[in-house]
């Protein structure tokens, strides 16, 4: 019996309850439950994964935005010392 065909058996509980006395073994039934739990396994694994590579994804966002805030302040705390100095210079008053 072919590997699909005994996942989708197992499935329907009417047909196994009937097939116990004919066409599928209690092994096959077995082997098609533990299959549909290794499908269901993989699944959610790989959901996980999804998971996982957006948290590093916004995580690596996160750090680059923070890096740039922080050259951004830099250059304009370095920016307003140039005007002050332009200031003075030029003997002018903010008051």
């Amino acid at each position: 019996m072919p590997k699909r065909h005994l996942k989708e058996a197992t499935r329907d509980l009417d047909y196994v309850c009937d097939s116990l006395a004919g066409t599928l073994t209690v092994n096959e039934i077995q082997t098609g439950c533990l299959m549909r739990i290794a499908d269901a396994a993989e699944l959610m694994a790989k959901d996980h994964q999804r998971a996982i590579n957006d948290r590093d994804m916004y995580k690596r966002w996160y750090q680059d935005e923070r890096a740039r805030h922080t050259l951004t302040q830099r250059s304009n705390a370095a920016l307003r010392g140039v005007i002050t100095k332009m200031k003075k210079k030029e003997g002018i008053n903010n008051g």
